[in-house]
């Protein structure tokens, strides 16, 4: 699923968006680091810590991982905290 940065709050569950967005303002995100031109890790504290992989290019996320286990959507609130960051 790519997302476009300026639209990611039009193209997210309202659930997941919000759920996210309470992951980031919390301060979930432990660690963000910049591995490659365009690609992306961060450590998200939840049940347990989580690493969450980004891959932007033209402004749009064209990959996103992480390694929880939510499997109920194409995006978690993991990745949503990471994108606030």
């Amino acid at each position: 699923m790519q997302i476009p940065l300026s639209e990611f709050e039009q193209t997210i569950d309202e659930v997941i968006l919000k759920r996210g967005l309470s992951y980031f303002k919390n301060g979930s995100i432990l660690d963000f680091s910049e591995i490659s031109t365009g690609e992306y890790e961060a450590v998200v504290s939840g049940t347990e810590n989580y690493t969450v992989q980004l891959e932007i290019k033209d402004n749009t996320i064209t990959e996103h991982h992480c390694d929880c286990p939510y499997d109920l959507g194409p995006v978690c609130k993991h990745v949503v905290a990471t994108i606030f960051y």
